[in-house]
């Protein structure tokens, strides 16, 4: 099983190591396969297995790492003070969505992709924090939204990652995480302002992008998904 396993990360790495100067050849004689096989890696047509590529991984393996670790950020506000929660995923981001409504930013959506398993980071606006969430949304959507009016409770930054309150969810496969979404339950649980005070037009088109959207990267990314068929 340990010879077969396949590396995730096959196609970065391969362009990691061309990016350094080397060549195909050189790619495949240190991994002991022919040219045609490097080429494949690199368009993304096949992945190699650990064996095969464990020179590379002892030679990029640090900076693949780097490339697909993301720092995230949640945030709570109790009494005009912010606490704040730090953590990081490790993996690949196959998945980016953002919702806007009036040109306002509502809600980021993210998915790592780490070995067979997935993980979707569910991004917040902080003014959620400070404004209670129906006043928040109808603000939004009346266009009466100003960022001026929270300057003197310091929770805007000019770091655009600071001014977003994120969370985690873990799924072991892509059929699990699809389930999720097009669950009625993920939004009433994880969207509580949008589906409860959102007007129905935009509700919906926030849940129809996601399950497309989705669904649309998981295939671009060569993950098999039951529900979408192949025209030949």
């Amino acid at each position: 099983m340990g010879k077969t396993k396949k590396y995730d990360y096959t196609r970065l790495l391969i362009k990691t190591a061309l990016n350094d100067g080397l060549t195909q050849k050189e790619i495949a004689d240190m991994c002991r396969v022919s040219q045609p096989i490097v080429s494949h890696w690199v368009n993304g047509v096949n992945k190699g297995t650990i064996v095969q590529l464990q020179p590379l991984i002892n030679k990029y393996g640090h900076k693949i790492k780097r490339q697909t670790m993301t720092v995230y950020l949640q945030q709570e506000l109790k009494e005009k003070t912010i606490s704040r929660f730090y953590f990081s995923v490790t993996g690949e981001i196959i998945f980016k969505y953002t919702f806007f409504i009036n040109n306002c930013s509502i809600y980021k959506f993210i998915i790592h992709r780490q070995q067979n398993q997935f993980i979707l980071i569910v991004q917040k606006n902080i003014i959620f924090l400070y404004e209670e969430d129906r006043i928040a949304i109808q603000n939004i959507e009346k266009k009466q939204f100003r960022l001026n009016k929270y300057k003197n409770f310091e929770i805007f930054d000019r770091n655009e990652k600071l001014n977003w309150n994120s969370k985690y969810l873990n799924f072991s496969s892509a059929s699990a995480l699809l389930k999720e979404i097009d669950s009625q339950d993920f939004y009433e649980k994880e969207l509580i302002p949008l589906y409860k005070y959102l007007n129905k037009a935009n509700s919906n088109r926030l849940i129809i992008a996601l399950q497309f959207l989705i669904r649309e990267s998981f295939i671009m990314h060569n993950i098999d998904i039951d529900d979408v068929i192949e025209i030949k």
